[in-house]
């Protein structure tokens, strides 16, 4: 399932209801987590998966955009984040998911696919800080 959406964000509405969805324009996906966690999260279950994803993907992007986030209790991937990656390499948003449709699922061609913007250094730099986390 993907959805075209506005990002993380730690702030729970005044409604109660968190939707990292709403903080910024990007491209979400649950495809796989899905698998994983069934079920509409827990408040303690959520906890659990921020600091299991903080240790898998040790990387903080420029203007907090997250890799991933709650929509509606769910975890979902933020597509938006691979396509720009790809589009640093000189790939076309579009293709880069494409070689992921075995994992993601494949993106209808009428969906929009936002991108953040960053650059060759900025990504470099993020990810070798992010190396320096990971406890092997």
């Amino acid at each position: 399932m993907t959805a075209n959406q506005p990002v993380m964000n730690n702030d729970v509405s005044p409604t109660g209801e968190w939707n990292d969805s709403l903080a910024g324009d990007f491209l979400w996906t649950n495809a796989n987590f899905a698998e994983a966690i069934s079920d509409v999260m827990t408040p303690c279950t959520w906890s659990m998966w921020q600091l299991y994803i903080d240790q898998v993907i040790p990387v903080q992007l420029p203007g907090n955009c997250p890799m991933a986030g709650n929509i509606g209790g769910r975890p979902y991937l933020n597509l938006s984040v691979m396509a720009s990656f790809g589009r640093v390499f000189g790939a076309k948003p579009r293709d880069t998911l494409r070689r992921a449709e075995s994992m993601f699922g494949r993106i209808p061609e009428d969906i929009e696919i936002p991108t953040v913007p960053i650059s060759l250094g900025m990504m470099l730099k993020t990810f070798l800080s992010g190396l320096s986390l990971i406890h092997i």
